[in-house]
């Protein structure tokens, strides 16, 4: 299906069957026309389409507590999207994901003091940073089903990289495990490949005492987990 042919049947269907998800179409219509005075209704048209989802039958079954739930997730999803990604050129949208996903890196203070432990710290941790989103953005299932819908959400390529980036942070965000989707990513793509260049910078090693302080300050699972897999990527242990 086309995203021409969505766009034009998607919110203009006045059944009884839609008025439901109607009403919530015309409560973003509302916000958006608000924040976004210079946008054209085709574009208002096709972030609502995306926010909405590419299952957007379900809304109709919805209880009132699972409708609270998902317009907090819509308004999470929007609020990423208007914060970092729409209205700004391409070269700052992208360098707003980087940085956002870097940052999630470095909450954790001793995470900090990793990373800048060495002079090359700060700048492999954003290659690092930027190869992690190229391999998910070429494998992940869920990303790939995301750049679909977006292909039918919108035939502006602009608005369609805006909506791929906000997708992305919102995904890499999401909690597994208790801790973000993208810090096991990350760890996952420092194991599988301990030889990259950007890697073996990031896991250039650190004065042992800076080490040893790092390690009695440890109170955080994440620090925790990161530290053993900065270790055992940088120095094996042999069988």
């Amino acid at each position: 299906m086309s995203c021409r042919f969505l766009q034009n049947s998607f919110l203009h269907n006045s059944t009884d069957s839609n008025q439901e998800k109607s009403e919530i179409e015309k409560i973003w219509l509302s916000r958006l026309s608000e924040d976004y005075l210079e946008q054209s209704q085709q574009e208002k048209d096709s972030i609502i389409q995306w926010l909405l989802g590419e299952e957007q039958e379900v809304w109709n079954s919805l209880t009132r507590e699972q409708q609270k739930i998902n317009q907090q997730s819509l308004n999470n999803r929007y609020q990423i999207l208007k914060l970092r990604y729409l209205n700004v050129t391409a070269t700052q949208a992208y360098r707003n994901l980087i940085n956002r996903l870097g940052s999630v890196v470095v909450e954790q203070q001793n995470l900090k003091n990793w990373i800048t432990a060495n002079r090359n710290g700060q700048r492999a941790l954003l290659e690092v940073v930027q190869e992690v989103i190229q391999e998910m953005l070429k494998s992940d299932r869920y990303l790939l089903q995301q750049m679909s819908w977006i292909a039918q959400c919108t035939c502006n390529e602009m608005l369609r990289d805006r909506l791929l980036l906000a997708s992305v942070e919102e995904y890499c965000l999401k909690s597994i495990q208790n801790q973000s989707l993208f810090i096991d990513r990350l760890f996952n793509y420092i194991h599988r490949n301990p030889n990259n260049k950007s890697v073996l910078l990031l896991l250039e090693p650190m004065n042992l005492d800076d080490y040893n302080i790092a390690m009695v300050k440890t109170k955080n699972q994440n620090l925790e987990q990161f530290t053993k897999v900065m270790l055992e990527v940088r120095y094996p242990i042999s069988a």
